[in-house]
């Protein structure tokens, strides 16, 4: 019974379960539920009651509940011609099921620690265990949907002291491969109660939920290892070679690129993966600023010698208006095919040129202005997009990773979703 139960309440979380349908079920269970607190009684409405339509009709909706000659009968809302069906009082008896109680047999049953108690309006956090040396969290919600899946990446931030968190629905389960792995690869697990709980004895086996986890991570250091033990080659290339740079991405043809202070900055930014640097780093360190510090003696930056000019230049913006219009068509296939990691790039990317433009220009014009930081930060912004354009005219694929991994702001960083060597 309590297997249709959890399915009952995941359609509808304030579902109320009519005394016959529980009697139907199990008239042993029904009476130990009732003991055990899991279905408490509800009063009857004194001023609207259903009672469920059994009836072979198209409508499918509830009857309503009447007092006639003394007598308590179901009508048909929308069809006269029906009989009135007698009912006892009994029969209008509704129960609820409380999933505390529920959860609180669940807690004792695994012997979890910590306390019940709810962490966000959807969601409640039931106890804690220790599995291998690590703290795994459990957490129930009523429904997961494809894009739950950032609010659960959000719960596992909240449940910092838990190494792992599996998240409990009564039945649904994600079946989406990639959703599952993007989830394991936060540590985190979506089970349900339905598959994973032994309705006899309330508990659930703590290795196999963990075990996607541990697989994940498993592959991940096998291939870690792989990469450390094999020799190396030269499959992904980012050289200078006098004024050209000769580049190959995941074992593509060499291409040859010339060269511009955007190759340069993407060059730096390969050689520092996961590391933040300055626009003022990235432009004192290129070969520019070295001559001309040599050339004047006085070891002046070349961002302190430029007039005060317009942040963008009008092809740019225009450039910004495009990629918006791109990016909102982008979001909608990416929403279609559900691709959650595809629509954070997008927002992200999104939200930076709405910022960009908002910050750098005035009445649809291009602003001024003298601020050495700022003026850095939109150079490097600038030639490092002019470089993945022309990227892009030659390897798609090299320049969707460097799109997707080279982040801007007030530093820039270079952060591949995997390790890759680069011949630099």
């Amino acid at each position: 019974m309590i297997a249709w139960l959890l399915k009952e309440l995941e359609k509808n979380p304030t579902t109320l379960f009519h005394k016959k349908d529980l009697l139907k079920k199990s008239k042993q269970q029904f009476e130990n539920f009732r003991r055990q607190g899991f279905l408490t009684y509800v009063q009857p409405s004194d001023s609207h009651e259903t009672y469920p339509c059994n009836l072979p009709c198209s409508n499918t909706c509830p009857m309503e509940v009447v007092e006639m000659d003394g007598g308590l009968f179901a009508i048909c809302p929308q069809d006269s011609e029906i009989d009135p069906i007698p009912l006892e009082k009994d029969e209008l008896g509704k129960y609820s099921f409380s999933v505390e109680k529920f959860l609180g047999h669940v807690r004792m049953a695994n012997r979890l620690g910590g306390a019940l108690h709810r962490i966000d309006k959807d969601y409640l956090y039931f106890g804690y265990t220790s599995f291998k040396n690590n703290r795994v969290g459990f957490v129930f919600g009523f429904a997961i949907t494809p894009e739950s899946v950032l609010e659960l990446i959000g719960l596992k931030h909240l449940c910092e002291d838990d190494d792992y968190l599996v998240f409990f629905c009564p039945d649904s389960v994600i079946e989406d491969i990639s959703l599952r792995k993007e989830l394991s690869s936060e540590k985190i697990v979506q089970a349900s109660f339905v598959s994973s709980l032994d309705f006899q004895t309330f508990r659930f086996s703590i290795d196999r939920l963990v075990s996607e986890i541990l697989e994940r991570r498993a592959e991940t250091e096998q291939k870690s290892r792989s990469v450390k033990e094999s020799p190396k080659e030269d499959k992904n290339v980012f050289r200078k070679d006098g004024d050209f740079w000769q580049v190959a991405y995941q074992g593509s043809a060499t291409i040859t690129i010339k060269n511009s202070k955007g190759m340069f900055y993407i060059h730096r930014l390969l050689g520092k993966p996961d590391e933040s640097i300055s626009a003022m780093e990235l432009i004192n360190a290129s070969s520019d600023v070295k001559l001309l510090n040599q050339g004047n003696g006085a070891g002046v930056e070349i961002i302190d010698m430029v007039k005060p000019q317009e942040l963008v230049d009008y092809d740019y913006l225009e450039q910004c208006q495009r990629r918006l219009s791109d990016i909102e068509n982008e979001l909608v296939d990416a929403e279609k095919n559900s691709d959650l990691a595809k629509q954070r790039r997008l927002d992200k990317e999104r939200e930076e040129i709405s910022n960009l433009l908002k910050t750098n220009t005035f009445r649809e014009k291009s602003a001024k202005f003298t601020d050495r930081r700022k003026k850095a930060r939109i150079a490097v912004t600038n030639a490092i997009n002019r470089a993945l354009s022309n990227i892009e005219k030659y390897n798609q694929s090299l320049y969707k990773h460097l799109d997707n991994a080279i982040l801007g702001g007030s530093d820039f960083t270079y952060t591949p979703d995997k390790e890759i060597n680069w011949a630099l």
